[in-house]
């Protein structure tokens, strides 16, 4: 039987009626569009048709200027990786694939981002690497009271009875998640108001994506559920006392069997039980951090989070457990060297997963490429020390991360790597977006302005 009988098979025994059609774009939201089951086997062979001028769309809901396309170009088709396929637990008679956006011609568009990531993998494949990825979300319950943004609960790290609180909701999410393929080893409490951090299993680096993509829509939709909502905004500063909401992404290459953690090297005279491979992969992300900040923090909210002294981080440096740093090496189990890996911990989860994960590991490919070493890591708690004492271990304020969007964009555009890797069309429509809703911000004039200001003037 083939894998389309299969699920044709699947979607009669479960009364699947609907099938979404997912996929993220330049814009970063999930979007999707729903095929009918009596349908389902055509939309299948063919994907779906969307004007090509969506992906013009930014997080204004706004048609982008002088964007690539327009309400006059033609149509991409929305086509389903089979693989993806799965019911939707939360949503009775629903299923849902996680698609890509191809040419009319049946060839995946240049500026589809899942795509981008298979390409990096390519190439990572080509120099003999398997990749190992896993993303650690972080997301904010809240509701509205009285026109404000309010969180139902207060409690602390690692709280019992903020997790008793919302058991129903983070069971019926883990168990969705679970049950769709995406395995969940572990969520806590975190230290802030209604927050949560969901760690999932490691898996090959484009079902570590597709698994961020389907927590992001499961999230919300079980929380609606439930009575609340769900934010993965980096710093929704109306909540109080928020520490910053991440995506960690964790990452480890490995040999084309997956037998053989190449990071690994017990022997590591640095002491973090990591190859020079490792290492030099590490060097490549730090050298291109500046451009990669905006695929991976891509907000004017992003900034809000990347401070010092915020247990974010803020300058570009690495450290084993230091969780300043912007690459932290976790400390390794007993597993004989299966979890040595690298957290980079810049990205948070507006940020489009397929983007993040392969700039990231087209940094590291880079670096390993070009042997780059990145010294010695930084074991130190930066934010005790002096500036003069920062600068001397060369963690000065050169080695601040982009401070806003605007500076981001303007590192990206400087990056002639990231264009080359990115391929034009997508690195200048991305930036394009971008800039629109940066230039939005900007002109926008804010409450805080106002009020702080206008009795003295």
């Amino acid at each position: 039987m083939s894998r389309v009988q299969e699920i044709l098979e699947l979607v009669r025994k479960r009364n699947i009626s609907s099938v979404q059609f997912q996929w993220i774009g330049l814009d970063l939201p999930v979007r999707m569009k729903v095929s009918h089951v009596d349908f389902l086997e055509s939309h299948i062979d063919t994907g779906i048709g969307v004007g090509k001028f969506i992906t013009m769309l930014n997080l204004l809901e706004e048609l982008t200027p002088q964007g690539l396309y327009g309400p006059e170009s033609s149509e991409f088709r929305i086509v389903p990786d089979l693989n993806t396929f799965s019911p939707v637990p939360y949503s009775p008679n629903n299923a849902r694939f996680i698609c890509e956006l191809w040419d009319i011609d049946k060839r995946p568009a240049e500026i589809d981002t899942r795509y981008f990531l298979r390409r990096v993998l390519q190439k990572a494949s080509s120099m003999g690497y398997r990749v190992m990825a896993a993303c650690e979300p972080e997301f904010n319950l809240y509701s509205f009271q009285d026109g404000r943004i309010v969180a139902p609960f207060m409690e602390t790290y690692g709280s019992p009875t903020g997790t008793f609180t919302q058991d129903a909701f983070l069971h019926e999410l883990i168990s969705s998640l679970i049950a769709m393929g995406t395995p969940v080893e572990r969520f806590l409490k975190e230290g802030g108001p209604a927050f949560f951090e969901v760690q999932m299993r490691y898996a090959d680096a484009l079902k570590a994506a597709d698994d961020m993509a389907t927590l992001r829509v499961a999230a919300k939709c079980v929380a609606r559920k439930h009575g609340a909502n769900v934010t993965f905004l980096p710093k929704p500063a109306q909540l109080g006392g928020h520490p910053g909401a991440g995506m960690h992404i964790h990452l480890s290459l490995w040999d084309t069997q997956a037998k053989e953690n190449l990071f690994h090297d017990r022997n590591d005279p640095r002491g973090l039980g990591l190859s020079q491979k490792a290492y030099n992969f590490i060097a490549g992300v730090l050298e291109h951090l500046r451009g990669l900040s905006v695929l991976c923090a891509p907000l004017v909210n992003s900034y809000k989070r990347l401070l010092d002294g915020s247990v974010a981080p803020s300058r570009i440096f690495y450290g084993g457990d230091n969780r300043d740093a912007a690459v932290r090496v976790p400390s390794q189990d007993g597993s004989k060297g299966r979890s040595a890996r690298i957290e980079f911990r810049v990205s948070d989860c507006c940020a489009n997963p397929y983007l993040a994960i392969g700039g990231v590991l087209a940094a590291g490919l880079y670096g390993i490429q070009h042997q780059i070493d990145p010294g010695d890591p930084v074991k130190a708690r930066i934010f005790e020390l002096s500036e003069k004492e920062r600068k001397e271990l060369g963690v000065g304020t050169e080695k601040y991360l982009p401070r806003t969007l605007g500076e981001a964009l303007d590192e990206l555009k400087k990056s002639r790597f990231l264009m080359d890797t990115l391929g034009e069309n997508l690195f200048t429509e991305y930036i394009r977006l971008r800039e629109y809703e940066w230039k939005a911000f900007r002109e926008h004039v804010t409450d805080w302005e106002i009020y702080k200001f206008i009795d003295i003037f």
